[in-house]
Parts: C-alpha cells; sequence; structure tokens
C-alpha cells in the first residue's frame, strides 16, 4: 500500500523550518476535504492534506475496508491497518530530513490512522490530534509515550457510537499525554472544537 504523492495537498508556511501538519481524512472522504480546516489552523504550519490509498466501493477513498454485519457495529481489517500506518510513515521518511517538528491530524478513519502511526514512531512527532475515531486493531502491544494528543469525542456521533468512542478516548489516555473533548455533536467537526485544536497545536507544534 503506498500514497499517491501526487494527490497532496500542500499549503507552505512563510517562514524557515516550519513544522509539518499531516491531514488524514475520513472514509468516503478525499484530501480535499479536511484541507478547508487550514483557515482554522494556526498560521506558521506547512500542512499536507494525504489522499487514502483505497477506493470505496461507493465513491471516495477509505484507509481501509469495513465488514458490514447484520448485527453490531462494522468491523475493520487489522493488515489493512497496518499496511496504511506504514504507508503514511514511508511517505514521512522520503521527506528525510526537512521536518524537524511533525503532527498529525486525522478525522474518523484518518483518527484512527492517527493513532496508529503515533504508535509506530512516537520519537518522531511532537502531537497528534484524533477527532471522532474508532480504535484501531493492533494496538495492543503498542508502547506508552508522552506524546502530547488531542482527542475530540461527539457525544451524539451515530457512525462512531457511545462505546467505540469510550475505546478511543481510554486507549489514549493510557498510552498517550491525551487532552480530551467531548462536544454536543454528531460526526463532525465544530466550531469550538476548531477553536480548542488550534489552541493545541499552538502550543504543541508551532
Amino acid at each position: 500500500m503506498h500514497l499517491d504523492t501526487d494527490a497532496i495537498l500542500w499549503d507552505h508556511a512563510d517562514r524557515e523550518d516550519p513544522p509539518l501538519l499531516v491531514l488524514l481524512h475520513g472514509l468516503g472522504s478525499h484530501e480535499g476535504d479536511l484541507f478547508g480546516l487550514v483557515p482554522h489552523l494556526p498560521a506558521g504550519l506547512d500542512i499536507a492534506s494525504l489522499r487514502a490509498p483505497l477506493v470505496t466501493a461507493y465513491g471516495g477513498r477509505a484507509w481501509f475496508e469495513l465488514e458490514l454485519l447484520p448485527d453490531g457495529p462494522p468491523q475493520h481489517r487489522a493488515e489493512q491497518i497496518v499496511a496504511a500506518g506504514e504507508a503514511v510513515v514511508e511517505w514521512l521518511d522520503s521527506l528525510g530530513s526537512k521536518y524537524s517538528r511533525i503532527g498529525l491530524l486525522g478525522f474518523s478513519q484518518g483518527a484512527a490512522i492517527t493513532l496508529k502511526v503515533a504508535s509506530m514512531i512516537p520519537e518522531r512527532l511532537a502531537c497528534v490530534v484524533a477527532l471522532s475515531g474508532l480504535l484501531p486493531k493492533s494496538l495492543d502491544d503498542a508502547p506508552v509515550t508522552n506524546l502530547p494528543a488531542f482527542v475530540a469525542v461527539g457525544d451524539f456521533d451515530p457512525v462512531i457510537g457511545a462505546e467505540r468512542s469510550e475505546q478511543f478516548v481510554s486507549w489514549s489516555q493510557e498510552h498517550l499525554a491525551a487532552t480530551v473533548r467531548h462536544y454536543p455533536m454528531a460526526h463532525q467537526v465544530v466550531a469550538e472544537e476548531l477553536d480548542d485544536i488550534r489552541e493545541f497545536l499552538t502550543e504543541h507544534l508551532v
């Protein structure tokens, strides 16, 4: 599994040696989705919005496929999550030593991959932002680190649901230096949340 580097959307800071913030979109979306958040993020960052490598059957892109079950939430394939995490790390490797500070921001499926990458290379990241995510498989043996993390939960999220949101939060609190925020929202990003994200990134990345 590899990323399409030609599809990456970039916003470059007008400064020397800027930090890098990497955006990872959700299921059925594309690299232009989270790129719309750029005006709401701190100035002084190079921002790269990645396109997930898989094409879904109903349009848009995916970091991993879902298996729909008659009862219970959809299941995801652990090997694809590992492969997607490796693809992101491989792309970061291709940047060489260009960036001394790197942060990740993912939504939904992208948040799952954000946690996977954080478990693989915590020493190379300055911080992570995980929004409305689910806990990916293959993280049972993940290290415990002091990596700063901002974790956002929608209290009325019908896509992730209360049980999976709690699993996501619990893992983050056990393995990362997590700041957890709950918002009265569905599966979305809201203005108050953006204010908190900007404050977190200003403190930990910029």
